[in-house]
């Protein structure tokens, strides 16, 4: 359906329903996915967080792939996306895995041990500690930061006796 403003509208109720059910995430089983398997370079021209926003609007809570954009890679992290990467031969079994049967050969998640099991196999993979932590956690930023509150408060004190003078500059 192309709509008078030239914008084409891909919704089943503007009569385009036939590309809506190709679209493999409006299918059972896949329509009830938390995990997207990606190719390469996954988000790659996508900077704003509205991408990471769809995506989890769908339900998807893991993304994994072999790269991500790097902006989007870090929109992931800051909205609780888990982005994770692997080889091509590693996507290419879990693949494999859930074509075989997608209702029952699911794919589990570990993010405490860094383990992606699924049949009788498991993948181990990295991710930055600290974002594991976010993640785990469930903390943005900021969060983080306020949990080093009380070390923040011992650092400005020690740096107010160091530097006198800025005590009247704060004052003021």
């Amino acid at each position: 359906f192309q709509a008078e403003d030239g914008i084409r509208d891909r919704s089943p109720s503007r009569g385009l329903g036939d590309v809506y059910k190709r679209q493999v995430l409006n299918r059972e089983p896949y329509n009830r996915s938390a995990i997207l398997l990606t190719g390469d370079n996954f988000g790659c021209g996508s900077s704003r967080e509205h991408a990471v926003w769809a995506l989890q609007e769908w339900g998807i809570k893991a993304l994994i792939g072999t790269t991500f954009g790097s902006i989007f890679y870090g929109n992931c992290i800051r909205n609780g996306l888990l982005p994770i990467k692997l080889s091509s031969n590693d996507i290419q079994r879990l693949i494999e895995h859930v074509e075989k049967d997608p209702v029952s050969n699911q794919i589990l998640i570990d993010l405490e041990t860094l383990s992606i099991n699924f049949g009788s196999s498991e993948i181990v993979f990295d991710f930055d500690k600290k974002y594991q932590t976010l993640l785990l956690e469930g903390l943005d930023e900021i969060q983080q930061t306020l949990k080093l509150d009380n070390e923040i408060s011992s650092f400005e004190e020690k740096h107010l006796e160091r530097n006198p003078w800025l005590k009247t500059a704060i004052s003021n």
